[in-house]
Order: C-alpha cells, then structure tokens, then sequence
C-alpha cells in the first residue's frame, strides 16, 4: 500500500500561484533517475505538488519528479521521464531514460526545454539529445553527456570523450576539446582540460581565464567560486582574485551574498 507523507524540498516559493514540490529528494540542476523513494519505515513514497496554503494542486502521483520551469516540470512513472503542466495534465508522456533539470532563471523558456536521453538503435545503447517545450526532438541523441542550455550555448560530450558547446541547431559552437565543461554564465564557462585544471572560457571558445584551478564554477554576481589547493575562494571575471581561497566549502554569490564553510575550532 503506498503511503504519502509530506516533505518540503522547496523551502521558498516564487510569485503566486507557483507550487512546491511534496517529495523526500533533493532536487537541482543536473542528472534525474528514477528510483524509488523510501522513508525510514520502508514506506513507499509518492510525489505530489501543493500551493501556498498547503493544499495540493497536483495530487501525488509520481515516483520522482523535478521543479516547475516556464510552466512545465518534469516527472517520472515506472522508470520513465516526461513532463507535465500546472494543472497536472501530462504535456510530454513519460518515454525517457533519463532527464536533465534545465538551467532557467526566469520563466521564459526560448532554448530547447532539456537534455533527454533514451535509446538509439547504433549499437552503442543511449545517447543524449534535446526536447522542445512540446517533445519533439529538437536536436537528435547523438552526445555521451551534455548540460543544460545557458546564454544559446549547451556543454556536451562527444563519442571522444571530449567537450565542447553546441548551439541551438545542434552544431558545434566550440569544437570538442576539453576534458569537462559547465554553462556559461554572464559569458563565460569552466572548462578543463584533460589534466584535471580548470580555467574560463568567452562564447568563442577563446581561454580567458588560464587553467590553473582545481575546481571552479560559473560566475555568478560578477564573481566565480574557484578551489585551489583544498581552499575556495573568488575571483572576478578577469580573472583577478577577490577573495583569496580560504574556505573549506563554499557556494556561489546570489543577491550579494554566499555561503561559506569555515572552521569551528
């Protein structure tokens, strides 16, 4: 018998009428699998969405589910992901392996809705691609990997095991070069190289930044949350260090502020 219980994975909910997600997962941008959500007592778990009051929009129903972006999020049912509307009908029937959260700060969908992988008769079993906003195909599985849409460009890995950006047609932006690489943000992306160091690159595919970090982020606020030597810290857009590295973790600057981790003793 399946029990649902409420968990809040959303602690703050936009402009009215927008809902929060009723799930025991942690939900961000990046990879989503189905799986089956349990509690301590072993009792399976559906999702659900509720409003500001508390009281469902959208009963629970699904084994996993995503937030809402530009009115659609997507969800899963027996191991397959599709997506649907804020009034629960189903937009996209459930037919992915696997779907990736896209990266949106408003809610303005103009890119191609998200990364989806399924399987491809090649011989070389799933490829990822990407969907429109109505589940058409909008640029065909053919990447090992790939990141979200930001600023017209998407990161994806090639059969090579190199990345490098597409555009939205799905042609190569910036040729398939690196060893990983993230989104852009305020024009610039992480990229490393096969080494392991990190650095920036613009739009062009031009390095901006040297490769001379151990882990780094996009920008965010004018400032990019780099790692060197077990320590983060911030630098600006040129590059220039801000905040020197000094803080076991950290995260990115949003509204003026971030969150840091630093020793209790």
């Amino acid at each position: 018998m399946t029990t649902t219980r409420q968990f809040a994975a959303t602690a703050a909910l936009g402009s009215p009428g927008r809902f929060a997600l009723v799930v025991l997962l942690l939900l961000g941008v990046g990879c989503s699998k189905a799986e089956e959500a349990k509690n301590p007592k072993d009792e399976k778990l559906t999702v659900g969405y509720i409003d500001k009051t508390g009281k469902f929009a959208i009963p629970p129903q699904f084994d996993d589910a995503g937030p809402f972006i530009a009115g659609l999020a997507a969800i899963s049912k027996d191991g397959k992901w599709g997506y649907i509307d804020k009034t629960g009908k189903v937009t996209i029937p459930p037919q992915f392996e696997e779907v990736k959260i896209i990266y949106k700060s408003s809610d303005t969908l103009t890119e191609p809705l998200a990364a989806i992988r399924i399987d491809v008769k090649d011989g070389f079993g799933s490829k990822i691609g990407f969907i429109d906003k109505t589940g058409k195909i909008a640029i065909p599985p053919q990447f090992e990997d790939a990141g979200p849409f930001s600023e017209g460009l998407a990161p994806v890995e090639y059969f090579n095991g190199k990345w490098g950006y597409i555009d939205q047609t799905g042609k190569f932006a910036v040729k398939p070069q690196f060893g990983w690489a993230k989104r852009f943000s305020e024009g610039l992306a992480p990229v490393r190289d096969m080494s392991g160091k990190w650095g920036y690159i613009d739009t062009t595919g031009k390095l901006v930044i040297p490769l001379q970090f151990d882990r780094a982020a996009p920008p965010s606020d004018g400032l990019a949350l780099v790692e060197i030597g077990g320590k983060w810290g911030y630098i600006d857009k040129s590059g220039k260090t801000v905040i020197k590295p000094q803080f076991g973790e950290a995260r990115s600057f949003a509204d003026g502020l971030a969150a840091v981790w630093v020793s209790s003793k």
